[in-house]
């Protein structure tokens, strides 16, 4: 999972130079896939409580941010807390992942 900040644009080549080892090719998922892998319905994917081999990339620009505001795994609700909190909890590599 790679998270930007709501007005930056991901760079699926500075993900996977990120990632690493066997990961040749990024696509995103489709509603099924994500399901099937996190459980959470497309549009509500939360970057905490993930399946162990689901690795999680932050831009750095989220560190800087006051306050994050991340989908709660539910479409009707979010959650705000501070991007340090949200880092630690997520277990997130953070690197420069934007356009």
């Amino acid at each position: 999972m790679a998270c930007v900040t709501g007005d930056a644009r991901l760079d699926p080549k500075a993900v996977r130079a990120q990632l690493g080892g066997d990961w040749k090719r990024l696509s995103f998922a489709s509603a099924e896939e994500i399901h099937q892998i996190t459980g959470f319905v497309q549009g509500a994917i939360a970057p905490l409580g993930l399946p162990e081999d689901v690795p999680v990339i932050f831009d750095e620009a989220i560190a800087r941010c006051q306050k994050v505001n991340i989908s709660s795994g539910d479409p009707m609700a979010g959650i705000e807390l501070d991007p340090q909190d949200l880092i630690w909890l997520a277990d997130a590599q953070q690197a420069s992942i934007v356009v």
